[in-house]
């Protein structure tokens, strides 16, 4: 077992973590920009989103976090039920209200032919194409479906601009509308100029971002991805967010199980390095209430499952962090019993040393006069999201000096706490 030694940082908070050989920074062919997580179909059917209609043109903007001069697409059906034909895509850099930038459009290939079928539960990769781009810049890509096609291709529920007809290379799309559905472009790489490593946020609706201000990117991980870009330290990093609204470690329902699309949605993507892992509130508070029938969880369950993926991702020579889980108290499926069972994981993560490092998310979250509760500066409102506020509390949590390679933990402060 490797070494345990402790950490302190923001406001005094004790964070386990290991040593470990010191990773090299190395060139990287692709690192990744932009990651959105498949859904599961039952997901788009309950929301009342599945529908098929051919020979529309649907345009998403979405945000790189990293910088590069050639990009690749991926495009998912990997949780579809039937295949889905591309007739074309194109992709260009974003003017802020989603239209191309003239003179930046570009025609994506598939194995050098305009268009493809990707067969369901497969995904498909564009041809590299060049396009320079810059860190927290937006692209926008247009795809056009030729043949009937359902709504769940496979992402989250994103803005898209939707439009009859083939209108890919249009810069204003003729007669489109704005539709809220499932995204169908789950990853976008880059080829870096330099030596770049990926860290992978993955976990629920906390770390995907809900309840902050809808288009303003003020996630956690987004913001703490803007931060790693200040630093010396963290220039190097690219930051993937990986969260699913309502997912859940040990059972599937808003997207697979964590356990189960660990590997495709952390440890497959290019470049990565690192991993936070923050999720169980949905186990745990879905479990504790009986929520749509979900299955009873322990913690001894969910500690089973953390440890399980920290052997997958050492395996990977991948470091990963675990976030402790935010207190909920006054949320709608709250309970005692589901409070017991968060104290009981929360004291596991920090104290057992099987993370390579501990964010303690907790105890910047909570009220210090209530505990069980989300302080009046973190809470959305909800009592379970952080609003934009809280989730800069989270961002501001986390040292970026842990991510960096070759270094040796050792007692530090991050702000003017002393250990």
């Amino acid at each position: 077992m490797r070494p345990f030694t402790a950490l302190l940082v923001a406001g005094g908070l004790v964070l386990g973590a290991q040593t470990a050989q010191a990773a090299p920074v190395k060139p990287a062919n692709w690192i990744t920009a932009y990651s959105l997580p498949a859904f599961s179909p039952a997901d788009t059917r309950r929301a009342g989103l599945e529908h098929d209609e051919a020979g529309r043109t649907i345009r998403e903007m979405v945000r790189l976090n990293t910088a590069g001069s050639r990009l690749r697409v991926k495009f998912t059906n990997e949780t579809g039920e039937a295949a889905v034909a591309i007739g074309h895509a194109h992709i260009a850099l974003a003017m802020p209200n989603g239209d191309p930038i003239p003179g930046s459009d570009r025609e994506l290939h598939f194995g050098g032919r305009a268009g493809l079928t990707v067969s369901s539960g497969a995904s498909a990769y564009s041809d590299p194409v060049d396009l320079p781009v810059a860190a927290f810049g937006d692209v926008v890509v247009s795809t056009f479906l030729p043949g009937p096609s359902p709504v769940h291709l496979g992402g989250h529920l994103a803005g898209l601009q939707v439009a009859q007809g083939d209108a890919t290379a249009a810069a204003i799309m003729p007669g489109a509308i704005q539709q809220t559905a499932p995204s169908f472009i789950s990853r976008i790489d880059v080829a870096p100029a330099g030596p770049r490593r990926l860290l992978v946020a993955i976990g629920d609706s906390i770390t995907e971002g809900a309840a902050s201000t809808p288009g303003a990117h003020m996630s956690w991980p987004e913001q703490f991805a803007r931060h790693l870009a200040t630093t010396p330290t963290g220039r190097t990093w690219s930051v993937a967010n990986a969260g699913i609204s309502g997912n859940r470690v040990l059972h599937d329902g808003s997207g697979p199980a964590l356990l189960a699309r660990f590997d495709r949605d952390a440890l497959a993507l290019p470049g990565v390095s690192a991993v936070i892992v923050l999720e169980g509130i949905n186990d745990i508070g879905r479990a504790a209430t009986g929520e749509g029938g979900a299955q009873p969880v322990s913690a001894s369950e969910l500690i089973a499952a953390f440890k399980r993926l920290i052997a997958r991702t050492h395996a990977h020579d991948v470091r990963i962090y675990g976030g402790t889980i935010l207190p909920y108290e006054g949320a709608k499926y709250y309970s005692a019993g589901g409070e017991a069972i968060r104290s009981t994981v929360n004291a596991w993560i920090r104290s057992s040393g099987a993370f390579d490092g501990v964010i303690d998310f907790e105890a910047v979250m909570r009220d210090p006069t209530h505990p069980t509760r989300l302080s009046h500066a973190a809470d959305s409102g909800d009592h379970l999201h952080p609003g934009d506020e809280g989730y800069r509390l989270m961002a501001d949590a986390i040292d970026p000096l842990m991510l960096s390679a070759g270094r040796t933990p050792h007692s530090y402060n991050l702000h003017t706490d002393k250990p």
